[in-house]
């Protein structure tokens, strides 16, 4: 049998309630230093352990926080995971995982799950149109930081890559080689997506880079039509502005035609291996031969500010909105 409050009372031979503020270390009721010595040390003795759920019910503080991913197996959440977990461990606190699977209902399930376990706090890495209705009432009553990604409009605290930085520095690295036709391939349903849109473009019109065609694909219908579209205008450039999309396309691609993936230069956001769903998506990005350049994200840095800044907001912290911007790297290939 486990040993319970009862047992440590009787054998510091007080009450249950003052062997309950003794533990709880509440000092702000009068108790006597000779009576805290006797409870810690029958605690000792009999190697009593606090039940944190019972404790977390009492007192609202459950020394947990929640963290909602779209995929762990994917390596880009699996590494983003890994500093949040080590600055959870380091405040001595549990970690919650969710897995939403890119699903914006699977979103809103951990969220309700997790406020209703009492956690203390929630980080999202969202891919999706967040439920901002949900995140605002929850947020009131526990602080919310996003990583990675933030739904528009949102009063919580983020962590993200410079994404118009991103999109910029792909654009100057392709202006740089000599080709005419660029072809611009990516959704705009976030704000970071819009945001790499923003910068990709915002080069060429600084730079006035008239030489330049640039071609937008923007939605999955265009995208399994992609071979044909890029064969008739004639592009010799892509960029993609997520990994998700580098692979739907190349998946097009290698199929129409194994060599044509060879005469075009591809650059992506994020290295392509970070969003390999499956054991063929892995085997058909082998057999790309052409070298792919990438904008690199700082995935440790995001995972590590943004656990920081909510352990910030449990300690209480109440200051403004956090907007943090984390420089990316060009990697060329």
């Amino acid at each position: 049998m486990p040993i319970t409050l009862k047992d440590v009372a009787r054998a510091a031979g007080i009450s249950d309630s003052r062997a309950s503020l003794v533990l709880n270390n509440r000092h702000d009721i009068q108790i006597s230093s000779i009576t805290r010595k006797k409870v810690i040390a029958a605690a000792e003795r009999l190697g009593y352990s606090p039940n944190p759920i019972a404790r977390g019910l009492r007192t609202r503080k459950t020394q947990t926080i929640g963290v909602i991913l779209p995929r762990i197996t994917l390596p880009f959440y699996n590494e983003l995971i890994q500093n949040i977990e080590i600055v959870t461990a380091q405040n001595k606190y549990s970690m919650l995982l969710g897995c939403s699977e890119f699903q914006k209902n699977g979103e809103e399930y951990y969220l309700k799950q997790m406020y209703d376990k009492s956690v203390e706090g929630i980080i999202i890495a969202s891919t999706v149109k967040t439920n901002c209705r949900l995140i605002s009432e929850i947020s009131r009553k526990i602080p919310v930081v996003f990583s990675d990604s933030y739904p528009e409009k949102t009063e919580a605290d983020y962590v993200v890559s410079d994404n118009y930085e991103g999109g910029y520095k792909a654009a100057e690295h392709l202006a740089k080689q000599e080709i005419k036709n660029i072809c611009y391939i990516g959704s705009a349903d976030l704000p970071v997506l819009q945001q790499r849109y923003a910068g990709f473009c915002g080069f060429f019109n600084e730079n006035s880079c008239n030489h330049h065609k640039i071609f937008t694909i923007g939605n999955d219908n265009e995208m399994n039509k992609i071979y044909f579209f890029i064969t008739e205008k004639q592009v010799n450039s892509l960029f993609f502005s997520s990994s998700r999309d580098l692979i739907n396309a190349l998946r097009q691609i290698t199929a129409a035609s194994a060599d044509l993936s060879e005469k075009i230069k591809i650059t992506g956001f994020d290295y392509p291996f970070y969003r390999l769903q499956n054991y063929e998506d892995f085997t058909m990005l082998k057999k790309i031969t052409a070298p792919i350049s990438y904008i690199e994200q700082p995935i440790y840095e995001i995972g590590r500010q943004a656990a920081e800044i909510l352990f910030q907001r449990i300690n209480g912290d109440k200051s403004a909105q956090k907007k943090i911007l984390l420089k990316t790297r060009l990697i060329v290939n």
